[in-house]
């Protein structure tokens, strides 16, 4: 007991040392290994696993939905809006100009060639024909009725009054005449024969 407890320098494997020895030894090599290793191989893997996980995790994720998003964003918003801004505006540019091009040329040219060659077709037929019509009628039936009621009127009124009145007349004022008489008129003609 007195060499355990009090150990003398000449021995060299003292249980102590042992102990000592493979404490410390066991000491510092379970707690190198299991700092090193724990510490290491958790920090190293925690580390190299959460950096690696949330890295990629949040690389993927951001990449993935940036993107993503970017894409379907760009894609789609480009996309839609350029061909439903397109589309519209194309379609409805193309229908407004064309039902008005259409609607005003339609319009314009059955309004103005109908209206146009209606009425002017009917005011100059209308027109022509009546003012023709009228006209023709009017001076044929003024000349015609004129002419002859003037002519036939005149000329009979006055050649048969004349000619009445004058005979009437000549009757009434110098009597009968002589050549009337058929006696005279033959004397007359007997004398002249001579």
């Amino acid at each position: 007991m007195t060499a355990y407890m009090n150990p003398t320098p000449n021995l060299g494997l003292n249980l102590t040392y042992v102990c000592l020895f493979v404490f410390v030894f066991v000491f510092v090599f379970v707690f190198v290994f299991v700092f090193v290793f724990v510490f290491v191989f958790v920090f190293v893997f925690v580390f190299v696993f959460v950096f690696v996980f949330v890295f990629v995790f949040v690389f993927v994720f951001v990449f993935v939905f940036v993107f993503v998003f970017v894409f379907v964003f760009v894609f789609v918003f480009v996309f839609v809006f350029v061909f439903v801004f397109v589309f519209v505006f194309v379609f409805v540019f193309v229908f407004v100009f064309v039902f008005v091009f259409v609607f005003v040329f339609v319009f314009v040219f059955v309004f103005v060639f109908v209206f146009v060659f209606v009425f002017v077709f009917v005011f100059v037929f209308v027109f022509v024909f009546v003012f023709v019509f009228v006209f023709v009628f009017v001076f044929v039936f003024v000349f015609v009725f004129v002419f002859v009621f003037v002519f036939v009127f005149v000329f009979v009124f006055v050649f048969v009054f004349v000619f009445v009145v004058v005979t009437v007349g000549y009757v009434c004022i110098m009597g009968r005449p002589r050549y009337l008489d058929d006696t005279s008129y033959a004397r007359c003609i007997a004398r002249r024969s001579k």
